[in-house]
């Protein structure tokens, strides 16, 4: 289910960055009217934080751009708590915790 999460964002913002192309500079200029660049836009920007594949123009695109990688930052500190939590637990070698004196 998180893993169907994370790709269902990835193509939500896909098509914000497609439908708001105008506000962004793209580094891949064939891609940016695109679906697949838009959904390469924003996988990377999910992915990574700090190198975007898009340079805002104006303060709606810095805005869809912050909160976009937030988001992803959010879903993959979610992801790392998921897998963390399967995780079997350790046994205490300890006497203490166990209850014996």
């Amino acid at each position: 289910m998180l893993l169907h999460n994370y790709v269902e964002i990835i193509f939500w913002l896909a098509t914000t960055y497609i439908y708001f192309s105008e506000h962004y500079d793209h580094k891949w200029a064939a891609g940016a009217k695109a679906a697949f660049g838009g959904i390469y836009s924003s996988f990377i920007t999910m992915t990574t934080f700090g190198e975007f594949d898009l340079m805002p123009k104006s303060s709606v695109g810095a805005f869809i751009l912050l909160f976009h990688a937030t988001v992803g930052l959010l879903m993959t500190l979610l992801s790392l708590a998921r897998f963390v939590s399967l995780t079997p637990k350790s046994k205490s070698l300890d006497a203490f915790a166990e209850g014996r004196d």
